[in-house]
């Protein structure tokens, strides 16, 4: 058992309807805390952090295995459409994850790649491009992802990031296909056992 888990396992929060927030120690009698009873400033502090904890959990992501490096465009997807979602004004805390299929992030790295920009760089042609097409962000960025600079340079990226989760880079695969069809055309025979 992870020490987390052990942690949860002895400190548990519940909310009631009324509100209250209950904190059980695991062996001690439950207590009770009112955030209303708070002071404004304590509850404006309160909900800063809580608001900030989970736009900073939800732009975790994992390190680059080669590089040892976060990707900023995937961090800055993640929380703007964490942010939309939130400004839409519903009532639920969670977002369903998205269908796969077309992935922003992807394509504002191409971006950055293909067109030699920063990051901010790229929001604000993408944002102009929309603003000029009166069409929305995702809308730009399928327009962008389908052009000569960009698009080869997704399928790039693609490659490059299949090639990490096999721990094998794609130049090592194609060499490998090349060895092959060396073999083959010289007569010599290949089996799959």
């Amino acid at each position: 058992m992870t020490k987390e888990a052990k942690r949860q396992n002895i400190l548990t929060f519940a909310r009631e309807h009324t509100g209250e927030i209950v904190v059980t120690v695991k062996g001690f009698a439950p207590i009770k805390f009112n955030p209303a009873q708070a002071s404004l400033a304590n509850r404006k502090a309160a909900e800063f952090y809580g608001w900030k904890q989970r736009l900073a959990d939800t732009g975790a992501v994992d390190a680059d295995p080669e590089t040892g490096k976060t990707d900023p465009a995937e961090k800055h997807r993640r929380i703007l459409k964490l942010v939309e979602f939130y400004e839409a004004g519903g009532e639920a805390w969670t977002m369903k994850a998205a269908p796969v299929g077309f992935d922003s992030g992807l394509v504002i790295e191409a971006m950055i790649r293909a067109l030699g920009k920063t990051l901010e760089e790229v929001e604000k042609l993408v944002a102009a491009g929309a603003a000029k097409r009166d069409v929305d962000r995702e809308a730009m960025l399928k327009i962008w992802a389908t052009t000569d600079k960009v698009a080869p340079v997704i399928v790039q990226i693609k490659a490059e990031r299949a090639a990490g989760r096999s721990k094998m880079s794609a130049d090592d695969l194609l060499d490998e296909l090349d060895e092959e069809g060396e073999g083959e055309e010289e007569g010599e025979e290949t089996s799959d056992e």
